[in-house]
């Protein structure tokens, strides 16, 4: 029998634990009915425009970012399972598929039995394969004569170009709609003539290439190339005619329009490429070249050799824990090279995020990136500015001789360990992804069991493995994602209120360069504040002042403050430096504070102590209220447990029950759904667990809600009933 989660809990300084709970409405859902859009050659003659069967308008350009008179060539909401055995596609005009009994393609376009009305009528049409040579007729353009639901789309009479509809974008997704918008993330390409690509759009002014996947950001109101055809390792001759993309892991299929280069680049597809070939992402299957090999060749999908597959798509949805709330969030800065900071946008003045920008995460546009929660003049900063340090000066500090909890991340060079959480992100197999992570340390580590690894994962960039920071990790090609290199606590603890005006000091760094440096003589070795604001940015101030002048910390001018964390009320701080300076793996102690004696300051953790290698740039570290608890495991069928504060006590002749897995997550994100209770996504904290005690140590933000915990025996396939009655079970992070 599946087991039960017992005891109590408090909300803030204890952690984790509840008796009951109310189930919370489910996630957000989504029709699954398509959402296309037509060529420029329709008699519909809005290429721009998406719609829903009928044909009934979704979107307009303009609320997805486009121009009026832009095409949309290929189209994604970015949650297709790409692995999954079936594809839907349809064919530009004139196709004529494989001559195959029982193949839709060949019958819509009238070159085998059974005959339709007015053939060639395949371009208007969305067909489905599984990749065994022919493929069947999902949706009809006009339905006729009846064989698969209509799109409402001209067919009759024949003619193609400016008679006949050819749908040439679509997803089956139809996101719901804010304000007339999308609420998720738009993934389209423009066909070549596109306004849009010669750079007369006021939200892309700098253009764009047929072969650059674009993003609408909603939340954000922005345009920006999410995917250059060099990161895709494409010509950017190339245009991308259909795409299938997954956002969560990077991965994609896609075709390519006639006369596009790389098809006949052999590296892609040996015997030379055809538009009606599906073409897989560079990855783990394809190397660092895209290929055909993890695709789908125009034959197995029922197309003759110059068909043109110019639409794309694969079943597929969000996972629930996209839409979960991650309270209370984080606030965090980038670093220059960052590629979310051209898809966020200030309110005012109207500009692309800056790294002297704090971030938050954006549960209204759970899809899309975070947002900016106090932009860098508020700071008295100018945008040219990159804050490299920061904290709410409120934080626990090391003390020699009690437990101490903190998260960090790492720059895009580092690795880890082996067998940590920074060594498992930055070898990913999609490319390195620690820089945009979070992770955690406690010290002293707890007692096993069970093993405790030097440091683990706690926020995920684009939220694959853990909560997410809303934020964009590799390319294809392995370029650049988002280097996350100063972090904090949820921006309530500087404006409680939420009314979008701090109501307390922040303390920050700033990077070499930095413009402001040199308005107010300060170096990025120093630990400036910019007070609550009164009459001026920073209390009566334009600018913000030096609060702990680099001497002080034991740095010279030259040195950069990498990030911190302060007590302000005591000027007690614990500080990591960039490369250059000191190893940049190690945190140190201001002198004068904790048996710091002299004038230099003293190493408390080396990155051996962190799960580091020497060398690892630990360049973003806040730390949390630490908090230990003992679980107890009763056995039985249903196991019992009972929490309480501190350590587990040694057992040395208790008897190894049957293993039990336990789980942790947070109370808000549950759910009930017909089939159960969903528990969202959760941490494995013991897997196989052959104890009947585990000490949990974690570290705690002010406002972080209730968590739970949960028991099972190894091999139940759910973690009991709820008062339903109904089984609960995680949507991600289960033990194994």
């Amino acid at each position: 029998m599946p087991t039960r989660l017992v005891t109590a809990c408090s909300v803030f300084l204890a952690m984790l634990l509840v008796v009951s709970f109310s189930l919370l409405p489910g996630g957000a859902d989504n029709a699954q009915a398509q959402v296309f859009s037509v060529d420029a050659a329709s008699p519909l003659k809005r290429p721009a425009d998406l719609f829903t069967p009928g044909p009934i308008l979704y979107a307009r350009a303009e609320s997805i970012g486009l121009l009026a008179a832009d095409d949309i060539d290929a189209l994604s909401f970015g949650f297709d399972d790409v692995t999954s055995p079936e594809i839907r596609f349809s064919v530009g005009y004139f196709a004529t598929g494989a001559i195959l009994g029982g193949n839709a393609v060949c019958s819509e376009a009238g070159t085998c039995a059974p005959g339709v009305p007015c053939p060639p009528e395949a371009s208007a049409d969305i067909f489905r394969t599984n990749g065994l040579g022919s493929a069947s007729l999902l949706f009809d353009g006009d339905g006729l004569p009846g064989s698969a639901p209509p799109l409402g789309l001209s067919e009759c009479p024949a003619g193609g170009p400016g008679v006949q509809d050819n749908v040439d974008a679509f997803d089956d997704l139809v996101p719901p709609l804010l304000a007339g918008r999308p609420a998720w993330r738009v993934y389209v390409s423009l066909a070549p003539g596109s306004p849009t690509l010669a750079g007369l759009n006021p939200r892309l002014p700098g253009g764009a290439g047929p072969a650059d996947v674009l993003v609408y950001d909603p939340g954000n109101d922005s345009l920006s190339v999410y995917f250059t055809a060099a990161s895709l390792r494409l010509d950017p001759a190339d245009d991308i005619d259909g795409l299938s993309f997954n956002v969560i892991t990077g991965d994609f299929l896609l075709s390519l329009a006639p006369g596009s280069p790389s098809l006949a680049n052999r590296a892609i597809c040996p015997s030379g490429c055809s538009p009606g070939d599906f073409i897989r992402a560079s990855g783990p299957i394809c190397g660092l070249t895209p290929c055909l090999l993890g695709g789908l060749g125009f034959a197995s999908a029922g197309m003759a050799s110059a068909d043109n597959a110019d639409a794309l798509d694969q079943p597929g949805g969000p996972p629930p824990y996209v839409f979960d709330d991650t309270s209370p969030g984080k606030t965090y800065s980038l670093d220059p090279s960052s590629r979310s900071l051209q898809i966020m946008r200030t309110r005012v003045p109207v500009r692309p995020a800056s790294p002297a920008d704090l971030i938050t995460q954006d549960p209204k546009n759970p899809t899309g990136s975070p947002s900016i929660v106090f932009r860098a003049e508020s700071l008295g900063l100018v945008a040219a500015d990159d804050i490299d340090g920061l904290s709410f000066g409120l934080e626990p500090v090391f003390v020699s001789g009690r437990s101490y909890a903190l998260e960090f991340s790492v720059d895009r060079a580092a690795t880890g360990a082996p067998g940590t959480d920074v060594f498992a992100e930055s070898s990913h197999p999609g490319g390195p992804e620690a820089a945009s992570d979070v992770f955690e340390k406690f010290e002293p580590a707890a007692p096993s069991p069970p093993l405790v690894p030097a440091n683990r994962q706690v926020w995920d960039g684009n939220g694959s493995s853990a909560p997410t920071l809303q934020l964009l990790e590799t390319s294809p090609d392995h370029s650049l994602g988002d280097n996350l290199d100063a972090l904090e606590g949820s921006p309530r603890i500087v404006d409680p209120n939420q009314d979008g005006v701090r109501d307390l000091p922040i303390y920050f760094s700033l990077a070499p360069g930095s413009p402001t440096l040199a308005t107010i003589s300060a170096s990025p070795a120093d630990i400036l504040v910019c007070a609550a604001p009164t009459t001026a940015a920073c209390g009566a101030d334009a600018v913000p002042t030096v609060f702990i002048a680099h001497g002080a910390l034991g740095l010279g001018p030259g040195d950069n403050l990498e990030d911190f964390s302060l007590d302000a009320a005591t000027g007690n701080v614990d500080f990591t430096v960039s490369p250059g300076t000191a190893d940049p793996g190690v945190i140190f102690k201001r002198p004068g504070f904790d048996g710091c004696p002299g004038f230099s300051p003293c190493q408390r953790f080396s990155p051996a102590d962190l799960g580091l290698l020497a060398g690892d740039n630990l360049n973003a570290l806040d730390s949390l209220q630490p908090v230990q608890v003992c679980v107890t495991i009763t056995a039985g069928a249903d196991p019992h447990i009972d929490v309480s504060h501190g350590v587990c006590p040694a057992c040395a002749l208790c008897t190894p029950p049957p293993p039990y897995d336990v789980i942790e997550g947070e109370l808000g994100e549950l759910s009930e759904k017909p089939s159960g209770v969903d528990l969202s996504r959760v941490f494995c904290r013991a897997d196989t667990l052959a104890a009947d005690r585990i000490t949990l140590a974690s570290g705690l933000d002010p406002y972080t809600r209730a968590h739970f915990i949960l028991v099972r025996n190894h091999g139940a396939s759910d973690y009991g009933l709820s008062s339903r009655g109904n089984p609960e079970a995680p949507s991600a992070g289960d033990c194994p």
